[in-house]
């Protein structure tokens, strides 16, 4: 028996990629770099899990092939995410969900970073853009267009 299935939505802190490509970050200390193998999403999906935070310290310990074969997975999978991506954009980029009338905007931040966490940038990989001020900003844009506003912070 699932204790979650009675939830409307399940979400986490996804706090590793999952998937096979990739490699080890050279910089990263190799006793906290982290990957889940691809069956970890039988699990997610088992439990009822909705959608899943990326914007952590460890979306990047197999570089920007696992970050993205991570992605590609989630989508196959069903399960939304939000907090990374292939490019400032995509990482940046709220997940909407309407749940009991209520349109809910989700966010992910990560201020908590190991040797090889980076910011998306215009066409790099990455996590999202922790600077307070767009923060702010998106949240306003998002709470005037209806909606109500979580955030997953990764932080110190």
């Amino acid at each position: 028996m699932c204790v979650l299935k009675g939830f409307d939505l399940v979400c986490l802190n996804l706090e590793n990629p999952i998937g096979i490509k990739g490699s080890p970050d050279p910089i990263q200390d190799p006793h906290v770099t982290f990957r889940a193998a691809p069956e970890a999403l039988v699990i997610l999906k088992r439990l009822g899990v909705t959608l899943v935070s990326l914007g952590n310290n460890h979306m990047l310990d197999y570089g920007t092939a696992s970050l993205i074969e991570t992605t590609e997975l989630l989508d196959e999978s069903g399960i939304r995410w939000v907090g990374a991506g292939r490019n400032y954009e995509e990482a940046n980029r709220p997940v909407v969900i309407t749940c009991n009338g209520r349109r809910i905007a989700f966010l992910s931040y990560a201020f908590i970073y190991s040797a090889n966490t980076r910011m998306a940038g215009k066409s790099s990989a990455g996590v999202a853009d922790h600077r307070l001020s767009r923060i702010l900003q998106r949240v306003r844009e998002l709470k005037r267009s209806g909606c109500d506003v979580i955030i997953f912070l990764h932080w110190g």
